[in-house]
């Protein structure tokens, strides 16, 4: 019995001292019925504990201490072990009212709705939901503000979409493409008339916005990486409650997965950083298609504004040279996440792994046909996006994920 030794309570899974008392009460975590006041607050360790609060309404020092004894055999029966929270458990006057059963049945209710408000408040606590909200608003500012379309059904830039030198950066182009798609422009127009050609103007612009991005990059390839670390537990944990449909086995389910990230310091919304990102990448991937002299431009032989299906069908094959160049980028840009997971000494292959691999050739493909479809220029900067998120997953891999493992190691004791 995981509770008890020699019929008492473990002394490890007991709250014992005043000031403990008061710090999980202070906290303000608690649910409540007829029969009990419940207040939790996590611990770092690897069990719960619980301390109980028996008043004189009960009754003499023997009902209370019966009391106890009942209120410790439910929690035996009832609470889980390895929910790493610490409990004040407060026994109302009516609990006396009561059978065994009744209480226990009470008992349990509470529990259950404390592990659903602690299940919600670790998923979707207040921060998390306020920036769940900015991401949304965002995103509708982007749909509604950034998503018009650039060109003409025969690949041709439409002349309101085009950006020049001369073009104004002013608030009536539309907020997103004053805060972001214009200045970006900009930025390769002005390196463009330092290099002389427009294509250069998109590769330096292109680094310049993934260094930009770098440190929010970092967060998000660490966070990832732990995620697909723990993936293969996670399913150990989904297969051990598979066909138990009931409410206690998934709170169960639940409260085990919460554990798993909490022991190994994952957020469950550690990716959202990404998403901070897109604006800029979309931005980016706008600008480059709406910059005027890279319609009338050449670089390697090719013209940046045609489309590479209409030159292959012309039979230039030179383009095809860019698409297979752009998809291999691709597709490595997007398998080199995998290649960096297996160097981790603690990797197990887990069956999302390969259901991503489908996903990659799916996404590899439809990069492929964008790329034959839109201006060679946007194929050029797909390939130094990819070979820059290349290079950032390697050095991000080798500077931080590795060298956090390695600095963890020497501090084990042998």
């Amino acid at each position: 019995m995981w509770f008890f030794s020699k019929r008492n309570m473990k002394k490890e899974l007991r709250v014992k001292k005043s000031t403990e008392f008061e710090t999980i009460i202070k906290k303000r975590k608690s649910v409540a019925n007829r029969e009990f006041v419940l207040y939790w607050n996590p611990n770092d360790l690897e069990h719960m504990r619980i301390g109980l609060s028996v008043g004189k309404k009960i009754g003499n020092a023997v009902a209370r201490n019966k009391t106890k004894r009942q209120v410790r055999m439910m929690v035996h029966e009832l609470f889980t072990k390895e929910d790493h929270n610490d409990y004040i458990l407060i026994v109302r006057k009516p609990y006396s009212q009561n059978d065994f059963e009744q209480n226990k049945k009470s008992l349990q209710n509470l529990y259950l709705k404390m592990k659903k408000e602690w299940r919600s408040k670790m998923v979707l606590d207040p921060r998390t939901k306020k920036y769940l909200k900015i991401f949304a608003v965002i995103a509708l500012v982007f749909i509604f503000t950034g998503c018009t379309s650039n060109v003409d059904k025969n690949g041709h830039l439409l002349a309101s979409r085009a950006i020049t030198e001369s073009t104004p950066w002013s608030l009536k182009a539309g907020f997103f493409d004053f805060i972001l798609t214009i200045p970006i422009a900009k930025g390769i127009l002005l390196i463009t008339s330092w290099t002389g050609n427009v294509l250069w103007g998109v590769i330096l612009m292109t680094i310049l916005i993934n260094l930009i991005i770098l440190p929010v990059m970092i967060k998000s390839t660490i966070s990832t990486q732990k995620m697909q670390m723990l993936q293969p537990e996670m399913e150990r944990i989904q297969n051990k409650y598979r066909g138990k449909n009931d409410q206690t086995s998934q709170m169960r389910m639940q409260n085990e997965i919460m554990n798993l990230y909490k022991k190994n310091n994952v957020s469950m919304f550690g990716s959202l950083w990404t998403f901070l990102t897109l604006p800029i990448m979309f931005a980016m991937y706008g600008a480059v298609q709406r910059i005027q002299i890279l319609y009338t431009s050449q670089a390697f032989g090719m013209n940046l504004g045609l489309t590479p299906l209409s030159q292959i069908t012309s039979g230039k094959f030179i383009y095809i040279a860019v698409i297979l160049v752009m998809a291999l980028s691709q597709f490595f840009a997007i398998e080199i996440n995998n290649l960096m997971l297996k160097r981790n000494k603690k990797y197990k292959p887990s069956a999302q792994q390969n259901q991503m691999k489908t996903m990659n050739i799916v996404m590899t493909l439809m990069i492929i046909y964008f790329g034959l479809i839109m201006p060679t220029a946007m194929s050029f900067y797909w390939i130094t996006t990819n070979l820059i998120t290349v290079v950032r997953t390697v050095f991000i891999q080798i500077q931080y994920i590795e060298k956090q493992e390695n600095q963890k190691d020497t501090h084990v004791i042998r």
